[in-house]
């Protein structure tokens, strides 16, 4: 007696991850990523901004410490331009990686540090929505995932270095 056939394997019909986004170039998923963690860098010197203008006015306000709050008065202009290094910075990344003339991330780092909360949010919004499209999801309450984020870099770059212009033979 003959055993019955054994049936074929079953594979699952999703795709594979080691596959390579097909999205972008390496470069401006890097400079996406730097954009990215450069809002960070913004919202902390747009919060210093703050509080270091708060404290030196309370120190100035004080009897006696004229002195000391001109000063502390040097802190928070450093921070301003702080702000704007750091905005200026990300905002260029991030409109380079998302396509945009480079005036327009000009124009939003030249917006950020005076409303420095929302636009630092709404720069984040912007990256994270670009970073899905290489397939990089953003994590609540635990942001991005740096080590996906260099692979896919890496994998992307040797895509790209591997990938020869085709050339017919004369």
């Amino acid at each position: 007696m003959e055993g019955s056939p054994t049936p074929p394997p079953a594979y699952a019909a999703y795709p594979r991850a080691n596959h390579a986004p097909t999205y972008g170039t390496s470069e401006k998923l890097c400079r996406l990523y730097r954009g990215y963690c450069g809002t960070s860098y913004t919202f902390l010197c747009g919060i210093l901004v703050y509080v270091t203008f708060l404290f030196a006015g309370g120190v100035a306000s004080s009897n006696g410490m004229e002195i000391l709050g001109n000063i502390l008065f040097v802190l928070p202009v450093a921070c301003v331009v702080g702000t704007f290094y750091f905005s200026i910075r990300a905002a260029l990344d991030i409109g380079f990686a998302s396509g945009w003339p480079p005036v327009a991330g000009i124009l939003l780092g030249l917006f950020t540090p005076f409303m420095c909360l929302v636009m630092c949010a709404i720069m984040g919004f912007i990256a994270s929505a670009e970073l899905k499209k290489y397939g990089i999801k953003y994590r609540s309450f635990r942001g991005l995932d740096k080590n996906l984020v260099k692979d896919t870099i890496v994998i992307m770059a040797e895509m790209e270095n591997s990938s020869q212009p085709f050339s017919s033979p004369v």
